[in-house]
This record gives structure tokens, sequence and C-alpha cells, in this order.
């Protein structure tokens, strides 16, 4: 695994990117799973959750465009989101009950 450390600034742009139905989907995620990038057991087979490649996708993306991650390779980018995303929860869930 190969993560790297971020700022506030990170989480703020994350953070403004998913707006508040986004953050919501997440805190649901890991309400109902216990993480926000689960692993499904299916007849004998651990598949990712499709929030991995759809909504983890999107995240990705927006930190390549967004000029706070442009050292970071693909495999930093892929192991931090969740990291990033869980910290963003934890300090919403700070501010305000968003898991309401």
């Amino acid at each position: 695994m190969s993560t790297r450390t971020f700022n506030d600034d990170v989480i703020e742009a994350v953070k403004g990117c998913l707006g508040i139905d986004g953050i919501k989907y997440f805190f649901t995620l890991k309400e109902r799973y216990g993480t926000i990038s689960p692993v499904i057991m299916e007849v004998g087979m651990m598949c990712p959750h499709v929030v991995h490649f759809h909504e983890g996708m999107q995240i990705r993306n927006f930190l390549r465009r967004s000029g706070l991650c442009d050292d970071w390779t693909d495999h930093e980018l892929d192991d931090t989101w969740t990291i990033i995303i869980d910290e963003l929860l934890r300090r919403c869930e700070d501010e305000t009950n968003l898991s309401d």
C-alpha cells in the first residue's frame, strides 16, 4: 500500500466536490458496511463494491484535476482516497450530525 499525507486543502476540496449529498452517501456506506469502500462476498468470491470503481474513480479524477496532488502516482491516489474520505467524514461528524 502506498499512501500519501495530505493537508486541509485536500479535505476541503473533496468536501466541496462531494457536497452534502455526497458526504451523506459515504456516511450511509460507512454505517451499512463499516467502511466506505467495502468488499462484498458473493458465491465464495470477494468483489469490491461498485463504489470503488464509480465514486472512487470520480474522487481520484477530481484529485488529479485539482492541482493539489500533482506529484501523486496512480497507486498513491488509489490507496489514499478512502483515507481522505474517512477523515472528511470524521470532521463532518464533529461539525454537524450529517449521519441522520
